[in-house]
């Protein structure tokens, strides 16, 4: 119950502080390595690396159950998520005492960075125009464009030869679906639209 996931709009862990149980959907994860670095008894010290909707105290509880005896975390930190690692990560006492850009351009990345782990997919003007007005793209728009291979759901990268990055959109449909749907089926759907860099560029000399 103590975790970050809604349910019906309401987090698990504000339930939990209120007393307040509910039943809870299993969710599939998965777990691709787990290493135990130290143990001094009770306590003992491991790194995992494992997918998304993973829940550590969960996975703590669940061996402990496992071995008999019961368990719990105790300590938590995350060095990755993604492209994001906590050698890139800035203090809270360095962020406090920035003054501008420059004290902060050391932590920065580029939105390709940020997004490199995303699937990636090049269109043509068309749907440059269609992505920046936020119109959904169908079935129909796609059908002369190169897919990347991506799951319902999944965010998907929109970039341009001329542009770059063009937009984030959220998949309606798994990539592997599309043979055989109707034209007017929704695949894509805008979700973050980034105007051209040479727009900045200009208005920055102007």
């Amino acid at each position: 119950m103590f975790s970050a996931l809604k349910v019906k709009g309401m987090s698990l862990y504000r339930l939990a502080r209120k007393g307040i149980e509910i039943d809870r959907k299993e969710r599939e994860v998965t777990i691709f390595d787990l290493q135990i670095t130290s143990m001094d008894l009770p306590e003992v010290h491991f790194k995992i690396s494992c997918s998304k909707g993973t829940y550590i105290r969960a996975l703590a509880r669940d061996i402990g159950r496992k071995m008999g005896c019961g368990g719990h975390l105790l300590r938590l930190r995350r060095v990755r998520s993604g492209s994001f690692t906590l050698e890139r990560s800035i203090s809270w006492e360095t962020l406090k005492q920035a003054t501008g850009l420059a004290d902060l351009r050391p932590w920065l990345m580029t939105l390709k960075e940020a997004l490199s782990r995303l699937p990636e997919m090049v269109v043509d003007e068309r749907l440059v125009r269609k992505a920046r007005v936020g119109q959904d793209m169908m079935v129909r728009d796609l059908s002369s464009h190169r897919l990347p291979a991506f799951d319902k759901g999944q965010w998907v990268a929109l970039t341009s030869h001329e542009d770059g990055l063009v937009a984030v959109v959220k998949s309606e449909v798994g990539g592997t679906d599309l043979k055989g749907m109707s034209p007017e089926v929704v695949v894509l759907r805008a979700f973050r639209v980034f105007h051209p860099q040479h727009r900045f560029q200009t208005a920055d000399h102007g």
